[in-house]
């Protein structure tokens, strides 16, 4: 599992706060499923050259926390959480539904996993 927030070349106060609570989140709270390399964490500025086709991909209008399940280079999964951007102010409800939804990722990541290993 993948969180990624995408990233303009420009960024504002509101987009950097969101950045730093949905990487606390990942890489503070959820530090265990790090360590063990079930989740990452990475930021991409989705204008770049070379990263401009997540823009399609995920279909990003503006800076976007997407979280994917991935095998390999493969994504089998994703959601964009774009309530972050109306949710930012109250981190309770930030960290709720951020990490409910890496929780839901991971619970499918270890379920794929399963299957894949059952089905070789």
């Amino acid at each position: 599992v993948v969180a990624t927030y995408f990233h303009r070349t420009i960024r504002c106060q509101t987009c950097l706060q969101i950045e730093s609570l949905a990487r606390y989140d990942v890489t503070d709270v959820m530090v265990s499923d790090i360590e063990s390399g079930q989740l990452s964490w990475r930021t991409l500025n989705f204008e770049d050259e070379g990263n401009t086709h997540f823009e399609k991909e995920f279909g990003l209008d503006g800076p976007s926390l997407v979280i994917t399940l991935e095998d390999g280079d493969t994504v089998l999964k994703w959601a964009r959480l774009d309530r972050v951007w109306e949710i930012y102010s109250d981190v309770d409800a930030f960290d709720k539904y951020v990490l409910g939804a890496v929780e839901e990722y991971l619970e499918e990541a270890s379920e794929f996993a399963v299957k894949k290993s059952k089905s070789q």
